[in-house]
């Protein structure tokens, strides 16, 4: 069963059971390696709290890293009710073209999320309320959004003022403390 209202549940347990892949027509095996990395990032205080309000996750090229942080933001929209969920990149068609599109196959994939999600051009709606859209580079589109993940995706290219500017408008909200992050996927080197 799908129980959308267990927060912790691990997520690479959570991951290599739902969020499926094509080179498979199954869930995703994470290496050991990601598997720490995800752990990590995810991991919540005594008091439930995520530890972390930023994560670089930067690795080789080729290395599946929009693949895993698509895994991440699903996982965490999946189990947190009526909440917003933002793949940022250069272009709208970058940020659909990569983690969001990695979001949407994997939800198309797996028979018992594609029951259950409403999947449309740029916009996902989970059957908690969350919802997961891909996003141009946009600052005054955007401020204020108060997300639950946003998700930069090839940060390095994010060199313009507008993308500089959304950095800062999409800063997270202080209510929201413990409770928020924002994930920039990168490749090393």
């Amino acid at each position: 069963s799908l129980a959308v209202s267990d927060a912790y549940d691990d997520p690479v347990k959570w991951i290599e059971r739902e969020f499926w892949i094509p080179e498979t027509g199954q869930a995703i095996v994470l290496e050991d390696y990601q598997q720490r990395v995800v752990r990590e990032a995810l991991r919540r205080d005594e008091k439930g709290l995520l530890r972390y309000s930023l994560v670089l996750y930067s690795d080789l090229k080729k290395s599946a890293k929009s693949t895993i942080a698509a895994a991440v933001c699903l996982f965490l929209a999946w189990h947190h009710e009526w909440e917003n969920v933002r793949v940022v990149a250069n272009d709208l068609k970058q940020a659909n073209s990569r983690t969001f599109y990695y979001i949407e196959r994997a939800i198309l994939l797996n028979p018992r999320l594609r029951a259950v999600c409403m999947v449309k051009q740029y916009h996902i709606e989970l059957p908690n309320h969350t919802v997961i859209e891909a996003i141009p580079v946009d600052p005054k589109g955007e401020a204020g959004g108060g997300d639950l993940i946003t998700c930069f995706t090839e940060l390095w290219a994010a060199k313009s003022t507008a993308a500089k500017q959304l950095w800062t408008e999409s800063t997270l909200s202080p209510l929201k403390y413990g409770k928020s992050l924002r994930w920039c996927e990168s490749y090393a080197g």
